[in-house]
């Protein structure tokens, strides 16, 4: 039973931080992450109140510590608590995606639910993470649909919209051996024209001259001429 005396911590997963009000004050519960949360102390009715004022727990920007949770949001009158998505499980159905599983997140009809799912998305990509395009179509029509007040969808979804996780696999290792063939030619290729270049050019490869005939020196041309005179007066 929950002690009305006592704080119970309020936990933010969240990668932002989140603006709290109370009857009494105003609190900034700062950033955390799915692996250390940060948190705050409340009393039980500070957090109904707190419940009555924002939907940061209806749609788990906001959580509670395990071993409280039920109770806490029993206290609330959220009795679906456990249909809630942790960040975890939104994580694990847009990486690993099953028919059912994409139906649960096209039937939040939440703006701001969705919103953090599709902030989840969103992170996920921008980190790189491969998701498929069916996928990643389906978020963004969702979103569109939210968007303009669409609360129930009209996205069908087909059996050929969830990728099996083996398949990613299959397409990154033939990416990888595509790659390191790739590498392998350019080597290849690379080595061929070293030794190309290296090689002595044969007779065959070397480019034709033509000599041009030197003239002969002025000098020797006078000599021949009067050569010539000497010989002609010796035969009159």
């Amino acid at each position: 039973m929950l002690d009305k005396q006592r704080t119970y911590m309020v936990l933010n997963y969240d990668t932002s931080p989140i603006a709290i009000t109370t009857r009494d004050h105003n609190d900034l519960i700062p950033a955390g992450n799915d692996d250390i949360p940060a948190s705050l102390p409340l009393t039980i009715d500070e957090i109904v109140y707190v419940n009555s004022t924002t939907k940061a727990f209806k749609i788990g920007r906001l959580r509670f510590e395990p071993e409280f949770e039920a109770e806490i949001y029993n206290e609330l009158r959220l009795y679906d608590w456990q249909n809630i998505l942790t960040n975890q499980q939104i994580y694990d159905i847009i990486l690993h995606p099953t028919l059912e599983q994409l139906e649960r997140i096209l039937a939040i009809d939440d703006q701001m639910y969705f919103d953090r799912i599709y902030g989840a998305y969103m992170g996920l990509r921008n980190a790189g993470a491969t998701i498929s395009n069916n996928v990643e179509n389906i978020m963004k029509a969702r979103y569109k649909e939210l968007s303009r007040n669409k609360r129930k969808t009209e996205i069908q979804l087909r059996p050929k919209d969830v990728a099996p996780a083996q398949d990613n696999a299959v397409v990154e290792d033939l990416q990888k051996q595509l790659a390191e063939t790739r590498a392998l030619l350019e080597q290849l290729m690379a080595a061929q024209d070293t030794v190309a270049s290296s090689a002595p050019a044969s007779k065959a490869d070397e480019p034709e001259t033509t000599e041009t005939p030197k003239p002969k020196a002025a000098t020797q041309r006078k000599k021949t001429a009067s050569s010539t005179r000497s010989s002609t007066s010796k035969k009159e």
